[in-house]
């Protein structure tokens, strides 16, 4: 026979779990906000000159190493 303790033990258990998901659900999308701040801050970056392919026996270009260089001094010559 339950005791009369049983319904709130289980009431109690899922508030805690509702709450933990509010909490997480908050938390994930904040990360999510950050995320996109971070990622819409990144400028649009174009080459301006490519190298010929370069074929080492591998089926891709093996020159494809990007490197961007930022100067923070003057962004414009970036």
């Amino acid at each position: 026979m339950p005791s009369k303790k049983t319904p709130y033990i289980t009431a109690a258990a899922i508030f805690l779990v509702l709450l933990a998901t509010a909490i997480l659900i908050f938390k994930h999308r904040s990360i999510i906000a950050t995320e996109n701040r971070i990622l819409n801050s990144i400028p649009n970056v174009t080459a301006q000159f490519e190298t010929f392919p370069v074929s080492q026996g591998v089926p891709d270009d093996a020159a494809d190493d990007p490197a961007i260089w930022i100067n923070f001094a003057n962004p414009d010559s970036s």
